[in-house]
């Protein structure tokens, strides 16, 4: 799934930064709708999450 979001990065023009996020206890029992504290969700093994933000974002997975 990491080649999708690297050729669409490509087709854009845009220099990808790629982050792994692993969803951590309760929110991956939980649609993403429904997630309080988003930034708290991101379990061990995940790439930070900090200011600053991008201009797009590009996403696949089961959450995303």
């Amino acid at each position: 799934m990491v080649n999708q979001c690297l050729g669409l990065a490509e087709a854009l023009g845009v220099e990808p930064v790629c982050k792994i996020v692993r969803i951590r206890a309760p929110w991956r029992h939980l649609p993403p709708p429904l997630w309080f504290r988003a930034l708290a969700a991101p379990g061990p093994g995940s790439d930070p999450l900090a200011p600053p933000w991008p201009d797009l974002l590009i996403a696949t997975g089961r959450a995303s």
